[in-house]
């Protein structure tokens, strides 16, 4: 994928979400934000796994997966090397990895069990696809016991180590993209702390 099209399906996503922060202000009402709000733009991008939890079947959302396989053949060396990169900080979680399977999150909460368990889920599955399962955090205030109870079975990145990856493992800068809609952003900012 370009760096131009990740940045349209960026764009979307920011725009169908500040839309939907901005009708929630607004108040209106749900059947409203229900009709204009329908599906997600970015769901072709999002690849649909099986997770056992619990002894039931779940079809879950992983946010990211690229592996050698599905990469066009240009990017194959750069990505080996990234991917090289990683393997011997990973190897207690998995042996000879092909690529990366992403989970992104905000922040971890000390009340977070069920998210918890669903994500140490969510590995074993990435893990079965051999693939690093990296969990991007972008809160650097996460609950301690949280973090110390995925690092076993995740590569955890938190703060600006998880924007960086992003960035070295895709070329495209989060951080830069953010401050350029910056004027879309401040928008709903304002109307959040009339």
């Amino acid at each position: 994928m370009t760096k131009q099209r990740i940045q349209d399906k960026l764009d979307e996503q920011l725009n169908h979400n500040l839309n939907m922060i901005g009708t929630y202000l607004e108040r209106n009402t749900i059947e409203d934000y229900k009709q204009r709000f329908e599906g997600d733009p970015v769901d072709e991008f999002l690849l649909k796994i099986e997770i056992d939890s619990n002894g039931t079947k779940e079809i879950e959302e992983v946010d990211g997966f690229i592996t050698l396989n599905n990469i066009p053949e240009e990017f194959k060396e750069p990505f080996k090397t990234f991917l090289d990169k990683y393997k011997e900080r990973c190897s207690s979680i998995i042996e000879k990895p092909i690529g990366f399977g992403f989970e992104f999150r905000g922040r971890y909460g000390k009340n977070d069990d069920s998210l918890l368990q669903k994500d140490e889920h969510m590995s074993s599955a990435l893990i079965n696809h051999k693939v690093i399962p990296v969990l991007g955090i972008f809160s650097t205030s996460n609950a301690i016991g949280s973090i110390k109870r995925l690092e076993k079975s995740w590569l955890i990145l938190e703060g600006n180590d998880t924007t960086y990856f992003i960035k070295e493992c895709t070329e495209f800068d989060f951080i830069e993209y953010l401050k350029s809609r910056k004027h879309k952003i401040d928008k709903v900012m304002n109307l959040i702390h009339k």
